[in-house]
């Protein structure tokens, strides 16, 4: 049978989408743990998130060199036997730090898994913070800053951080060459002390877990002994953008303008944000989105655009960002904002939220084939205290968003309070 490749194979609407459970118990030391068991491969991977971040910070900067330190030596290793070890039995390692929370993450084959976690545990429990590697990671961030600084993109991101939060939020403020230089190891080495502090630890394992690998993590990630302390002072939260704010900053030189509109929204845990992620989608969230129709296929005046909506533990930021010719910079920011207008004045046609609703949906459960990726989907339910059905309701729920739930959203959250910021 010959394949007639000028037709397109049937194509079928995803309705329905059941998450795998986990399985939770606690460790010996009270760490509530997820795991997903499964997979074809020996490998392990594993998250142990610290509630910790840049809310707790008594200066700026602390959390993000700590972050950068753990991994530069330890009572029984130096930095570069940390690298060789890890490097030499296959596994990867990562430590982030934001303002919500601090994760520890170790990806192996599970046979290694018991030579590992004592390495994972002493850069929690025993870093030395040495001097010279101190000063070697303020080097490096200094250099990646101006780097950095070079990029219009970089540079509209840090206005609009500070202008949508205030640049002393911790969602907010950028470290600058300066505050760089003067920060000391003295505030970063108190910050980390607090971890320990702090008995709201989650672990999330997923892979091909044996009772040995489990009896591994219970002695070395459950022999930490955290200590339990009250409430930490959290610092003012915002909540909307004050007034309508313009903010255009000259780059002589420049070829490109950098341009970022958007604003503060609500918590990823608010009954409409499914609704405002169709409708996020529809205005930029893929590549036949309007934006892109508009401002790159039909007026040719950038590479790419697209709107975002990015979600902190109490906070969402939606985002427009695109880089555009700077001389037609005006006739783009025109453009965007017609298609702010047509979302607020004209209901979306049912053809176009079907493909938006099947495109997100597709895209969902494709994200899904791994047990990588479902122990995530857990991680967030309980990171952004989502109801335990969340994703299984995640489908229908794209499915039932009307066209006139977006023009309301629309009309609520692409009005007069936006930021934009050009920046080149």
């Amino acid at each position: 049978m010959t394949l007639d490749r000028t037709q397109a194979p049937e194509a079928y609407p995803i309705k329905k989408f059941s998450l795998l459970p986990a399985d939770q118990f606690q460790l010996v030391n009270g760490i509530d743990t997820f795991l997903v068991n499964g997979g074809r491969q020996p490998i392990i991977n594993l998250q142990l998130v610290i509630k910790i971040g840049k809310w707790e910070e008594t200066q700026q900067g602390q959390a993000y060199f700590m972050g950068k330190m753990l991994g530069e030596g330890t009572s029984s290793y130096t930095s570069q036997q940390i690298s060789e070890r890890f490097e030499s039995l296959g596994a990867y390692w990562n430590i982030s730090t934001g303002a919500d929370w601090l994760e520890l993450s170790l990806l192996c084959l599970n046979k290694h898994i018991d030579k590992l976690l004592p390495i994972l545990v002493e850069l929690l429990t025993e870093a030395t913070f040495p001097t010279k590697e101190f000063e070697h990671v303020k080097h490096l961030a200094i250099q990646q800053l101006l780097i950095n600084k070079e990029k219009t993109s970089y540079e509209s991101g840090v206005f609009f951080k500070k202008h949508i939060f205030g640049e002393q939020h911790p969602y907010g403020y950028s470290l600058d060459e300066t505050a760089i230089k003067q920060i000391d190891k003295a505030p970063i080495q108190a910050f980390y002390q607090e971890i320990l502090k702090r008995k709201n630890a989650l672990l999330f394992v997923s892979g091909r877990v044996e009772e040995e690998h489990l009896a591994s993590i219970q002695k070395h990630i459950g022999g930490l002994e955290f200590k339990q302390i009250g409430d930490t002072i959290q610092k003012e939260s915002v909540t909307k953008v004050a007034s309508t704010k313009k903010i255009y900053h000259e780059r002589e030189g420049a070829l490109q303008s950098s341009i970022k509109i958007g604003r503060l929204i609500f918590a990823k845990q608010h009954e409409g944000h499914i609704a405002f992620q169709v409708l996020n989608t529809i205005l930029g969230g893929y590549f036949g989105s309007r934006l892109m129709q508009n401002i790159r296929e039909e007026k040719g005046l950038s590479y790419g655009i697209s709107s975002s909506v990015t979600f902190m533990k109490d906070q969402g930021v939606w985002m427009i960002g695109s880089e555009v010719q700077k001389e037609k910079k005006d006739l783009a920011l025109v453009e965007i904002y017609k298609e702010l207008d047509r979302l607020k004045t004209e209901l979306v046609e049912e053809k176009e939220l079907n493909l938006v609703k099947n495109y997100i949906a597709g895209s969902f459960v494709k994200a899904i084939n791994s047990p990588s990726s479902v122990i995530n989907c857990h991680k967030s339910m309980r990171l952004y205290q989502l109801p335990l059905d969340y994703y299984d309701q995640y489908i229908p729920k794209i499915w039932k968003v009307t066209p006139s739930e977006i023009q309301v959203l629309a009309q609520e959250y692409f009005s007069d309070d936006l930021l934009e910021v050009v920046v080149g």
